[in-house]
């Protein structure tokens, strides 16, 4: 749980960053999700983790996350 918990919070600055830059633009008014992968060709292990995550975010609370997390490999992206 400690590693989703921190694999969210890394996302969510990652996000920030971008979004203060203007590079993500969510769909509907929800926060999207960026996920930094080091290597594209590495395997995922779980590669539905982190949308049925957002999914859960979205029936639990009040904010709005795009379930479609947008994965990138360096920052400048």
């Amino acid at each position: 749980m400690t590693k989703i918990l921190f694999c969210f919070i890394f996302n969510l600055s990652v996000w920030s960053v971008l979004f203060v830059h203007g590079v993500v633009q969510a769909r509907d008014g929800s926060v999207r999700i960026v996920q930094l992968l080091k290597d594209e060709s590495a395997i995922r292990r779980y590669p539905d983790a982190l949308p049925s995550l957002l999914k859960m975010m979205n029936e639990q609370t009040n904010a709005r996350f795009d379930t479609d997390p947008l994965y990138i490999s360096t920052l400048t992206d």
